[in-house]
């Protein structure tokens, strides 16, 4: 397979945009109490400026929460001093501590950064994602020792126009509890779907504001037009995700506002209608059609995420199946899909070091839980070699290569095929995403390097798994913003 991969150093800084309002604090994944340790100090001391996959994650996370902001992960070599913006595990995320509004939203980031958790482990996300000290108007925080509290920081620069985040090497490369311990992953800010209902998935980026880029693909050419930004107040939908909830061939919006689940019906145009309230649903799973009727349904975890009940869609109002599924506390990174291909949606998650698959008997109960291999850090599941099953896309635990395992199942006999690395310079993209971009019947894998979406069409058949040099997609919004 030849594939070439640009890596983006960042010399500078994104242009600035007026920025959100403040509003409360990252969304969170429903995480259990099994946490990571503090990280220890260990300061840069390699020249490898390639930003790392956990802080552009991060950075991901903090434009889509508080708006768009400059920010700088990287650093020359040349520059005098011990940084670990030159090993690509540092991000300056800019706040302006003598705005108001600025000022807010970065005391909004550190609380929820620093607070204690509901089993009581202090500072949890800073711990959940491996950040090793953090700076800001002056003052340090150091997670080697944390409970020294903000501490006089000495440095020449103040840092009251920005926070400095240094990372520890295992949550630079995303590797912490974060990405790999969430009982239910949080949904990306990028998303494929159908939304215009032609056939062909289209781009959806979520964040303070919600932008569609039509795909304009044909077999073996992926092409999408501008993104166009979609009116709403979208920054006040938490959990937003893409699912066609009336079965009418056009992908709907879910997302959680004021309390409820709600859902905006698509009408095929990039319009949307206004908000149907489906009920005080929380954590739930990517809505997937676990009674087989053709519907999607949600799977929906308790608080404390032991017990998962699947609400039905009827399409005239939601009905709750009687069953529940417990046991679940163990569980981590639970995803719905139809792994044996029968129909009915299964889940799959990491449990005990294991990846399992609970087979779903379409009435809400499930099969005990079957080992497929060891438990590691996987895409959403995806159909890379046109068979009909969905396949297992693996990262590396440096990002450096993908291992793709095939789906070797049966109805109600759930397998999986040794894996086969596909090497390409996985480690400098971000908002990795399968799903098949040009209508051939296979999955591609879509990511962005810096601001550019790039994709990856897939040549795999069950016998080997490749994929061809990516193509980049730089259509630029049609509205001015940093939208991609």
């Amino acid at each position: 397979m030849r594939m070439w991969i640009i890596v983006t150093v960042l010399a500078g800084f994104a242009l600035a945009i007026t920025p959100a309002p403040a509003r409360s604090a990252p969304a969170t994944p429903l995480f259990g109490p099994t946490i990571d340790d503090y990280a220890d100090y260990y300061g840069q001391d390699t020249c490898d400026p390639t930003p790392k996959p956990g802080v552009v994650s991060f950075k991901d996370l903090l434009q889509q929460t508080y708006g768009v902001h400059s920010w700088g992960i990287t650093r020359s070599c040349d520059t005098a001093g011990v940084s670990e913006h030159e090993e690509g595990r540092a991000l300056d995320y800019h706040f302006d501590y003598y705005s108001d509004v600025q000022r807010a939203q970065a005391d909004d980031l550190l609380g929820w950064l620093l607070a204690t958790d509901i089993f009581g482990n202090t500072h949890a996300m800073a711990r959940r994602l491996g950040l090793m000290y953090i700076i800001w108007n002056g003052q340090i925080w150091e997670s080697y020792r944390p409970f020294d509290g903000w501490q006089a920081y000495s440095g020449s620069n103040p840092h009251t126009d920005h926070i400095h985040f240094s990372f520890s090497w295992p949550g630079a490369l995303a590797q912490t509890t974060w990405w790999t311990g969430a009982l239910i992953p949080s949904p990306p800010l990028g998303q494929l779907g159908d939304v215009d209902g032609d056939g062909r998935l289209d781009v959806a980026t979520f964040g303070v504001q919600l932008a569609i880029s039509r795909n304009t693909s044909t077999v073996g050419a992926p092409a999408r037009l501008p993104a166009q930004q979609i009116p709403g107040d979208w920054s006040a939908v938490a959990d937003p995700v893409l699912a066609d909830w009336n079965d009418d061939g056009k992908a709907d919006i879910l997302g959680r506002q004021g309390g409820q689940l709600n859902v905006w019906l698509s009408d095929g145009t990039l319009n949307f209608a206004a908000p149907v309230p489906l009920g005080p649903i929380e954590r739930y799973l990517q809505p997937a059609d676990f009674d087989g009727d053709g519907r999607v349904d949600l799977a929906s975890l308790s608080a404390d995420g032991a017990t998962l009940s699947i609400t039905r869609n009827t399409l005239d109002g939601l009905s709750t199946l009687d069953a529940e599924m417990a046991g679940l506390a163990a569980a981590r990174q639970l995803t719905a899909v139809d792994w044996d291909a029968d129909g009915k949606a299964d889940l799959l998650g990491q449990e005990g070091g294991a990846l399992k698959v609970w087979l779903g008997r379409g009435d809400a109960t499930f099969a005990d839980p079957v080992i497929l291999g060891a438990a590691a850090r996987y895409l959403p599941p995806a159909d890379f070699d046109g068979d009909g099953k969905p396949d297992l896309a693996v990262l590396t635990d440096d990002a450096s290569h993908l291992v793709v395992s095939g789906n070797t199942s049966t109805a109600g006999l759930p397998s999986l095929a040794a894996g086969q690395p596909v090497i390409g310079g996985w480690a400098t993209m971000h908002q990795l995403l399968p799903g098949d971009f040009d209508g051939d019947g296979r999955a591609d894998i879509t990511g962005r390097s810096g601001g550019v979406l790039q994709v990856w069409l897939s040549n795999s058949t069950s016998a080997a798994y490749d994929f061809m040099s990516y193509v980049a997609l730089t259509r630029r919004p049609a509205p001015a913003g940093e939208l991609g």
